[in-house]
């Protein structure tokens, strides 16, 4: 699958665009029912109970799982008051379910300048392929904080066709202080629009050579790899070396 474009944390719709031939394999969804909704009896009343750190994070995890529709709304509560390590395990676990609501809260919490989980609810949006991605990791982008090159990495996890054209906005704002961060998020889109954009670079000169071979041979994009071994073909020497890289 990998051979596809198919990589871990992206979307399953994606995944199967990529390809057709994917196996999905099941998982023990009665078994998550049960522990999930033991998790939401227990949570909603002790938001900041100190259970070891994994329980709780597993515990969170359970949420996201949980077929009660309570789950979304106690997720959001809980993404207002808790604090510490269980973050990433909480935004997770909202960014698993499938109601809207779910999505609608993720976006507000990357949209509200005084949330704490802006950065890692833009990142989750980014993982499960949501509409709003693009735009929200876009808005973040515009101060970039110390957390700018994972954000700049996540709209490469978003599948988005619009994807390509606001990291070249970046890159033409912040020269080439984000320009291995870009060129590795567009390798990662697989797309012929983002291969294109990887060229345009290369073509112009504003990034290192290496940096655009790289960021071709990670992508899943036919016209990518082909671009690759033209160069190879041709006799660049950066071009070369980042295929024998991969051998």
């Amino acid at each position: 699958a990998r051979a596809f474009g198919v990589r871990s944390g992206i979307p399953g719709r994606r995944a199967r665009e990529l390809c057709r031939d994917l196996v999905f394999v099941g998982g023990h969804f009665d078994e998550y029912q049960r522990l999930g909704d033991a998790a939401i009896g227990v949570l909603a009343k002790y938001t900041r109970a100190t259970y070891p750190t994994r329980v709780r994070a597993c515990a969170l995890s359970s949420l996201g799982f949980a077929v009660s529709p309570l789950a979304v709304g106690t997720l959001l509560e809980l993404a207002r008051a808790i604090e510490g390590p269980l973050r990433e395990a909480l935004v997770r676990a909202l960014a698993s379910r499938e109601e809207t609501s779910a999505r609608a809260g993720l976006v507000a919490l990357a949209r509200d300048p005084g949330s704490p989980l802006r950065d890692l609810a833009a990142i989750a949006l980014a993982q499960v392929g949501a509409p709003e991605a693009v735009s929200v990791l876009e808005e973040l982008l515009q101060d970039p904080g110390p957390r700018a090159s994972r954000l700049i990495l996540a709209l490469g996890e978003t599948g988005d066709p619009q994807a390509p054209g606001v990291l070249q906005h970046l890159l033409d704002r912040h020269g080439s202080m984000f320009a291995e961060d870009i060129s590795s998020a567009l390798g990662e889109l697989s797309t012929p629009e983002s291969t294109r954009a990887l060229l345009s670079l290369l073509q112009k000169g504003v990034v290192d050579e290496d940096v655009i071979y790289r960021a071709l041979a990670k992508s899943g994009d036919a016209s990518a790899q082909q671009a690759l071994l033209a160069a190879a073909e041709s006799g660049k020497g950066s071009a070369l070396a980042t295929l024998s890289s991969l051998e």
